[in-house]
């Protein structure tokens, strides 16, 4: 209720207003300041998102880099120009990764170095020439003599002998056929110091024998087999070596019958290795063997070892199926 008084005539004036009116005039000053509220907000955020979305978008990139980073991508760069800290930052993080980059690169051409020289260091120890003409020579008094089998065991150590002195990096992979030659001059030596103790079944597919494999593969397993498996037997043993290609992998089977390998044992071999001498030869051991081969090939490669006491050992290598005309292409 409203009351205005009149002086000059000591009238008043009484006004009644209803609360649903006052309560109808109180809304629509209230909705008018909501909308106002909610214009200007919405206005705000528009003229402000541009510079959230330059705040954001070069955090957003450099959280991706680190996640390609993390996940083994060292040539991972972001290229943020903002002008602020957060270019400082990007420009940080790309010579982080290049950094990486170059030790990473570094440490493993060091450990190639380290593996050639040690090589470099073996084959020192021998003068080539003189061995070749000292075996030759032996080779012709054995022919004059009539003895074939001491024509034929030297001529295989001959065989591996040059094998070992052209081995280098760029010859890491060869044909599985041209292992196979070496691995049979290996066996020819071995099975004239042990005679009549083992013997050997071979069944190499056709498509297998082009496929490249590391050099000096094979070998290792055949040696474990006939030192450690067959030999402490009392009766002859059997090696089988096979070599298939399935569905784009080439699978290298050894087999043998020997006495088998305790499981604990086996577990030993397979995870310490050692490196040995044996008949004059430089023997690999197994984990350097699997080690090479992943190395090589990474993921794409495995080897599994089986052995059961009493019933013998098998080798199970599966590689990718690498013609030998890839191979020559890559080292061109």
């Amino acid at each position: 209720m409203l009351i205005d008084r009149f002086e000059s005539n000591n009238w008043m004036l009484t006004t009644f207003i209803s609360k649903a009116s006052l309560m109808e005039r109180g809304k629509i000053v209230i909705y008018l300041l909501g909308f106002f509220s909610m214009t200007s907000t919405i206005l705000i955020l528009l003229l402000m998102m541009p510079a959230i979305f330059r705040i954001t978008r070069p955090i957003m990139r450099l959280y991706h880099a680190m996640n390609a980073v993390s996940s083994g991508n060292l040539h991972t760069s972001v290229n943020i120009r903002t002008g602020d800290e957060l270019e400082k930052l990007g420009l940080g993080f790309n010579r982080m990764t290049n950094q990486l980059q170059v030790h990473l690169e570094e440490s493993i051409r060091h450990e190639k170095d380290k593996r050639e020289l040690e090589l470099e260091l073996l084959l020192s120890q021998l003068n080539p020439h003189f061995v070749y003409n000292t075996l030759n020579a032996v080779i012709y008094m054995a022919q004059m003599q009539g003895n074939d089998d001491i024509v034929r065991m030297v001529g295989s150590f001959i065989r591996i002998l040059q094998d070992a002195v052209k081995m280098d990096g760029a010859q890491s992979l060869i044909p599985l056929s041209e292992e196979i030659r070496l691995l049979r001059d290996y066996i020819a030596i071995q099975s004239y110091r042990y005679i009549d103790m083992f013997e050997v079944i071979w069944d190499i597919q056709d498509e297998a024998n082009d496929c490249l494999v590391p050099r000096n593969l094979i070998q290792p397993f055949v040696e474990n087999a006939i030192f450690h498996g067959i030999c402490p037997k009392d009766a002859t043993g059997t090696i089988r070596i096979s070599a298939s290609v399935t569905r784009q992998v080439l699978v290298i089977q050894i087999e043998d019958d020997g006495i088998g390998i305790d499981p604990h044992q086996l577990q030993v071999i397979w995870d310490m290795g050692e490196h040995k001498k044996n008949s004059g030869l430089r023997h690999i051991g197994l984990s350097h063997t699997r080690k090479r081969v992943e190395h090589l090939f990474g993921s794409q490669a495995s080897m599994k070892m089986a052995s059961s006491l009493g019933q013998g050992t098998t080798v199970t290598v599966e590689l990718p199926k690498l013609p030998a005309h890839a191979g020559q292409q890559s080292n061109a």
